[in-house]
């Protein structure tokens, strides 16, 4: 789910903390400092409303999804800067999180403690957000029967 990881992406860098897309561990460069791997664990959508049809707003018509997510941030940092590294950067994103992702509901977070990978010679702790949102189909201004884009919300308003 692109628009969720999207969403945490731009929460945790807009706080400064090294986020990005989760990639396979063999395509990350080497690490030089704490980085985050944000990526979906778990997802159950089920249709809203009238199967996709959620009513009107402003005038327009709104289709969705609601979403359930388990959202999953691996921290990584480098041997080199011991697990404290790894540890600051698990406080800064739980606190980030604690403080909201836009579009996004957060019910629960979980941390794990950081432990040292030998495989990848680096400390690895991980977070975990259980989310509720609605992802909304966003229409075309000229076309409203085409449906362009995407919105995350954290509640139907």
């Amino acid at each position: 789910m692109v628009e969720l990881t999207e969403a945490f992406v731009a929460a945790l860098a807009a706080a400064d903390v090294h986020a990005m897309a989760a990639m396979p561990p063999e395509n990350a460069p080497r690490l030089k400092a704490a980085a985050v791997g944000v990526g979906v664990a778990e997802l159950e959508a089920s249709p809203g409303g009238f199967s996709a049809y959620l009513g009107m707003q402003e005038g327009r018509e709104l289709y969705g999804l609601r979403l359930r997510a388990r959202m999953q941030m691996d921290v990584l940092s480098p041997a080199a800067l011991g697990a404290e590294a790894c540890r600051q950067a698990l406080d800064r994103i739980r606190e980030v999180l604690a403080g909201g992702v836009e579009g996004v509901s957060i019910q629960e977070i979980t941390a794990h403690a950081p432990a040292y990978d030998p495989v990848g010679d680096c400390f690895r702790a991980r977070v975990e957000a259980d989310c509720r949102c609605w992802l909304c189909a966003g229409q075309a201004q000229d076309d409203p029967e085409e449906l362009t884009h995407f919105i995350l919300k954290g509640a139907l308003t």
